[in-house]
């Protein structure tokens, strides 16, 4: 099996990636801010429930307008 990425675990990763991008573009979020934030939280230690919240669009709707 030939491979397109270097890793097997990287064309997933990619499209996770890719889908929060373009999920960020359809709503309007500045990408590099809801990454910033984003990824500065510590992740590893929060409920489902609290997860959810960081998606594009939940995110949003969290933002002062």
């Amino acid at each position: 099996m030939t491979r397109l990425v270097g890793h097997p675990q990287a064309g997933e990763r990619a499209a996770i990636l890719y889908s929060i991008l373009i999920s960020c573009q359809r709503l309007e979020i500045q990408p590099l801010e809801y990454l910033q934030d984003v990824l500065s939280r510590n992740t590893g230690i929060m409920q489902e429930q609290e997860l959810r919240a960081l998606t594009p669009a939940n995110w949003k709707k969290s933002r002062p307008a």
